[in-house]
């Protein structure tokens, strides 16, 4: 059951990779479309830097693009410490080379 278990955490940590490598790239573009200036205003907005009032009006005249740029982060964010957790169980439950073919 161990080396089942580590195959599982294994497989989900590649998967987990891939997803986050994708996400990245699709930061990198939307980034580039949306210019670093307003990229950095995103960033402020995200790190909850303004006044309440503030962030409702940014919010509102936020584009697509950047209400999906805020959504990659979150998403980025989740899987990353998802990813960090798997890494834990796996330290955990033996070691990380364990081949289970």
């Amino acid at each position: 059951m161990e080396q089942s278990l580590l195959g599982l955490l294994a497989e989900t940590a590649r998967a987990l990779d891939e997803q986050i490598r994708a996400l990245e790239t699709h930061d990198e573009e939307l980034s580039a479309k949306i210019g670093e200036s307003y990229v950095t205003v995103l960033r402020d907005l995200r790190d909850q830097r303004y006044e309440r009032d503030e962030e409702l009006e940014i919010r509102q005249s936020l584009s697509y693009q950047e209400r999906k740029l805020l959504w990659v982060w979150a998403r980025l964010a989740k899987l990353k410490e998802l990813r960090r957790d798997v890494a834990r169980g796996v330290m955990r439950h033996g070691d990380w080379g364990t081949s289970t073919e």
